[in-house]
């Protein structure tokens, strides 16, 4: 610690070092007055009205004439220094000096860096274990100025190894030196600043008089000073240098994927970070679990620096969309794309939500699958995917979610930020500002992503058939029933055949309406899935002595495709609301950023013979009908 404490000036000794003989000390203290009575090495300063100013100088004046004295050398450390030191004790601490040739400069960035809910503080609580700032402080001195931020690691046993402290040494040299880039700006105003700040006129006058005495002598090139102290039982646990360059190697590879489409002239930068995994390690007890993560980060603050979150839920992709216009005209497109970036960053680096902003994200999600029980589509998502009902739903299910607020936030996130990662970017300016914004959004999340992961292997699933028969749970509708069809699983968004037949059994005299015209009954149809399961699943609503003659009418439907139902009609009645569809929302950047995302090429256009291949394994494939039932029936 002997190189930090010189750049601040502090007095001390190392631990290891023998006392100050006593017999000695008097000697020493003569010394050190003798050094200060000079006119080198003392200022005088008075705050107050001009008579009072004058009567001061008068008095000073009037005393005989201080020594000269030798003159203050201060010399500029020629190099920085990092080191580890064991021999001192608890608590373990992690301090970072800079020499820098501006005292102004040194005075601002403390002042920023010190702030207990400014981002090295945030930064530092949101590693895992957390760290914790202890302080920043500045001193002038008559060569430039010492900057210091000091960090310690949680107590007890055992410390942080070599690889988490270069980690932490990593983020807050980031900070540092961000802040001392931003802070230089301003020159040396903060340093006159602090002589008119204070309030109360001694600390005004000290300020004065230190003033007096700093940033007398020629400055050189600035120098950095890293020591962390620990006790003699870490030695083994703690080799910062390898720990640094294995940081550095680590640092080198990109943590995202990176996709970007050029859109120049459009107000907006827009950032979609996304993980390929999507629901892939989920199953039926934790189906959700990522999108309530997104969903909950997104809650806790829709806005950051004029940047709006929203959250992205899919089978093949979890993940945050960022965006945000331009602030002004005067916003360079890489500031803007850096401002963007650095919002979502800290979103998902330092955010932690509340209870009650994950208890909204799970009713808002709730909202959208149904607040209604519906326990036979559960069990059909549930048998479909053979126990990963998320691989079809990728909003996981309501019994899921209710149990999702007393699941870890902290394990969800670590799980989510180790899977593969992609980036995509809709840039404004030019191609450029994704790399911007890949950086700055990696500066934010490498200090907190663990060891990188692999999404699990895609396994075979044998989707069951037959017919079952369930109870129904208070509130749910008695009189029901679902026709589930396991269809083969895709990449990216819905295959256009599959949106099509939706959209030709749903329509309004449509396959379904057609099927059941002259019963009591209603049927809706919906596609779900992606690259682990998919499904086409039929809900019906019919009362209970009409549910097995229009169970047969749709089981008779579906046997048609296998021989050809589809007219040239029907195709062009499908191809043209699909392409009207697609061109509305082809208008939303969302809708361009989740396709740049996922490799997508030019939308087609529906293809009868493709439609009816589709059709016909529908046709021809196993189904599972699951029955609903009230108790005691």
């Amino acid at each position: 610690m002997t190189s930090v404490a010189e750049c601040t000036g502090e007095l001390g000794i190392r631990a290891d070092e023998p006392l100050l003989d006593r017999a000695r000390l008097p000697g020493v203290v003569t010394g050190l007055l003798t050094s200060v009575r000079s006119v080198e090495r003392a200022a005088f300063a008075a705050v107050g009205p001009a008579d009072i100013l004058s009567a001061t100088e008068d008095a000073l004046a009037s005393g005989g004439d201080w020594p000269e004295g030798s003159p203050v050398n201060d010399a500029w450390p020629e190099k920085g220094l990092t080191a580890v030191d064991f021999a001192g004790a608890e608590p373990r601490r992690l301090s970072i000096a800079l020499r820098l040739p501006s005292p102004g400069t040194a005075l601002e960035a403390a002042e920023a860096l010190g702030d207990g809910r400014g981002v090295l503080s945030r930064r530092l609580e949101a590693l895992r274990p957390p760290w914790r700032l202890e302080r920043a402080s500045a001193t002038t001195r008559p060569r430039g100025a010492c900057l210091r931020v000091d960090a310690l690691p949680p107590g007890g046993n055992p410390g942080p190894t070599g690889s988490e402290i270069a980690r932490v040494l990593a983020l807050a040299a980031d900070e540092i030196d961000r802040e001392v880039a931003v802070s230089s700006r301003k020159g040396e105003s903060p340093l006159e600043e602090a002589l008119v700040r204070p309030t109360d006129p001694g600390d005004a006058a000290s300020a004065a008089a230190w003033r007096g005495l700093a940033n007398r002598l020629p400055a050189g090139q600035a120098r950095r000073f890293v020591a962390y102290a620990a006790p003699l039982a870490d030695r083994n646990r703690v080799e910062l240098g390898r720990a640094m360059v294995e940081l550095r190697e680590s640092l080198a590879r990109p943590i995202f994927e990176t996709r970007v489409r050029t859109e120049s002239g459009q107000s907006g930068f827009w950032l979609l970070a996304a993980s390929t995994c999507g629901t892939a390690s989920e199953s039926a007890a934790d189906a959700g679990e990522a999108a309530s993560l997104v969903s909950s980060l997104a809650l806790v603050q829709k806005s950051r620096d004029g940047v709006l979150f929203e959250p992205w839920i899919a089978a093949d992709g979890i993940g945050i969309l960022a965006h945000a216009p331009r602030l002004s005209a005067a916003e360079l497109p890489a500031e803007h794309a850096r401002r963007v970036a650095s919002a979502l960053g800290d979103l998902i680096a330092t955010s932690r939500p509340t209870p009650t902003a994950r208890l909204t994200a799970h009713e808002e999600l709730l909202d959208a699958l149904g607040r209604t029980p519906r326990p036979g589509f559960s069990f059909m998502l549930d048998e479909l995917s053979q126990g990963h009902p998320s691989w079809l739903e990728a909003r996981g299910t309501i019994a899921a979610l209710g149990a999702a607020a007393s699941q870890s936030f902290d394990a969800a996130l670590q799980h989510w930020l180790a899977s593969p990662l992609r980036l995509s970017v809709l840039a404004n300016g030019d191609a450029t500002q994704a790399e911007t914004a890949r950086r700055e959004l990696e500066r934010w999340i490498s200090p907190v992503r663990g060891d990188a992961l692999r999404c699990p292997a895609p396994s075979r699933i044998e989707p069951r058939t037959g017919e079952l028969t369930i109870m129904t749970t208070p509130g749910e509708i008695a009189e029901s029933a679902y026709l589930g069809v396991p269809l083969a699983r895709f990449e990216g968004r819905l295959p256009l055949e599959a949106r099509a037949s939706a959209v030709l059994l749903n329509r309004t005299g449509g396959w379904l309406d057609r099927a059941l015209a002259d019963l009591p009954a209603t049927a809706s149809a919906t596609v779900l899935g992606g690259p682990r399961a998919a499904a086409l699943i039929v809900r019906l609503a019919a009362p209970r002595e009409q549910r097995d003659p229009a169970l047969a009418r749709i089981r008779a439907l579906f046997d048609r495709f296998a021989t050809g139902i589809a007219t040239s009609a029907d195709v062009a009645f499908a191809d043209r609301e699909l392409a009207r569809a697609d061109a509305a929302e082809r208008r939303d950047p969302r809708r361009r950023i989740v396709e740049l995302w996922r490799g997508a090429g030019p939308a087609a256009r529906l293809d009868s013979g493709r439609l009816a291949k589709f059709l016909a394994e529908i046709g021809r494939a196993g189904r599972l009908v699951v029955l609903v039932v009230p108790p005691g029936s």
